[in-house]
């Protein structure tokens, strides 16, 4: 079998075989267990699949509701699924594609295009729009894996920012970091990047306009001030203390080791 499964989930739920669509699941709860089983990768035992999404029935109704669910998802993407009595797992012997795969490969690399491609395929937080009715246990596990994919990503900003500010290419650093601000526009590590981007490439008044975009941001969402760092850089901006530089440094081709990605305060 040559058909590709591809599974999209950056931004929403994606499914296709070959390129087609496939669509009419029996229940979203299907879907749920589909992508559960690829973005974990291993052998699930049916219990525990039952239990993650029917926590609120006694396990031997969970069991049966499991059956039917197994039946519509074999009926669906029957060469994908492995099903035996105890476990299910995705067939791995014929071609799967998962998006946040691609996307944790192209983080983890050295190479500053890859990171690049990597972070421009983060569409949207995972499963985005993608809700399970009476089903806290998927959810749970559902927003722990956006918080985990969005940090990663938020990592890889900071370290593309931080590369490019280094080698003095102000305005591919300010792109990386407008990035992280559609992203959260309350990190305000990310507004100081921006900030101090314009101002070392000459924008002053912007970069004026960037602490003042901050500073209201952090009174409407939060009702608090900019950081003492934040005010320290305005202050520095506006007394002139941070210029254009001279002459830009060499470029080398691969990313330095990442920092630890930043944390907004929400």
């Amino acid at each position: 079998m040559n058909d590709t499964l591809e599974i999209t989930t950056l931004g929403g739920l994606e499914v296709r075989v070959g390129g087609e669509p496939v669509t009419g699941f029996y229940s979203r709860k299907v879907e749920a267990l589909m992508v559960y089983l690829a973005c974990t990768g291993r052998p699930q035992p049916r219990d525990v699949l039952a239990d993650l999404l029917w926590d609120d029935v006694t396990q031997s109704r969970a069991m049966g509701n499991l059956r039917v669910v197994l039946h519509s998802l074999r009926d669906k993407l029957g060469p994908y699924v492995e099903i035996t009595r105890t476990t299910v797992t995705m067939n791995m012997d014929n071609q799967l594609w998962l998006d946040i795969a691609e996307l944790e490969d192209g983080l983890a690399s050295s190479e500053i295009d890859t990171v690049v491609a990597a972070v421009d395929q983060y569409q949207g937080d995972f499963l985005a729009g993608f809700y399970v009715r009476d089903c806290p246990r998927f959810e749970e596990w559902q927003l722990v894996e956006q918080e985990r994919l969005r940090n990663l990503v938020v990592g890889a900003l900071n370290g593309l920012v931080a590369h490019h500010m280094d080698r003095k290419a102000y305005d591919v650093a300010l792109e990386h970091a407008r990035r992280l601000l559609e992203l959260d526009p309350l990190l305000e590590e990310a507004h100081r990047q921006a900030m101090a981007c314009l101002a070392y490439s000459g924008q002053r008044s912007a970069a004026v306009a960037q602490y003042e975009s901050c500073r209201q941001i952090l009174e409407e969402e939060l009702g608090v001030e900019p950081e003492i760092e934040t005010k320290a850089l305005y202050e520095a901006i506006l007394a002139g203390e941070i210029a254009a530089p001279s002459a830009p440094a060499s470029s080398p081709h691969n990313l330095p080791p990442q920092t630890t990605p930043f944390v907004g305060r929400r």
